[in-house]
């Protein structure tokens, strides 16, 4: 459930962005804000497909013969489309 995983990064850093911004701490609060940003784009740029107009998370996990070799595979479930509703929802508009 790696989207899960990234999607409760991106909307803890979203959060702690507000509360660094209600400290007045702006310039904090911008960077980690950039920081879910990337974080979404980056997940769903690796880790979403699209097919045959349905989308799913992919799984991705090291090797076993070669632990730097990523393996992708493909897995179905809501999970991740719960935090990514939570987590990349500002991001995407």
């Amino acid at each position: 459930m790696p989207g899960c995983s990234q999607g409760n990064t991106a909307w803890v850093l979203r959060d702690f962005a507000a509360f660094r911004e209600v400290q007045g701490r702006a310039a904090d609060a911008a960077k980690l804000r950039g920081y879910a940003a990337s974080i979404a784009k980056d997940t769903l740029d690796k880790m979403y497909m699209a097919k045959d107009g349905k989308g799913f998370f992919n799984v991705v996990f090291p090797s076993a013969s070669d632990p730097s070799d990523l393996q992708v595979m493909e897995m179905r479930h809501v999970v991740d489309f719960f935090s990514v509703t939570f987590g990349y929802n500002s991001d995407l508009v």
